[in-house]
């Protein structure tokens, strides 16, 4: 999934993954437009649309896995991962 939306001003962000739990929450990973491939975020967002950042790096957006409330990706090749009921 690609999708591009404006954030602000005149910069555009393609979400190239991203994936939702049953209670609405989400998560996905974030890429602004021109900026290179290493600066990608993963982003969660909750049930009322507050934005955390979670990672940000050489995110690989094909590695974003949801099970249950724990979202999981690699940055630079290396796990990691957060809890989308936490913060």
């Amino acid at each position: 999934m690609k999708a591009a939306f404006p954030c602000s001003g005149d910069m555009v962000s393609t979400v190239t993954a991203a994936l939702v739990t049953r209670a609405g929450r989400a998560v996905a990973v974030v890429v602004d437009d021109g900026a290179p491939e290493q600066s990608a975020r993963v982003v969660a967002y909750s049930t009322l649309g507050t934005r955390r950042v979670l990672d940000t790096g050489a995110i690989a957006p094909e590695s974003l896995r949801l099970t249950g409330n724990l979202a999981s990706w690699t940055n630079a090749g290396t796990p990691r991962g957060a809890s989308l009921t936490a913060g």
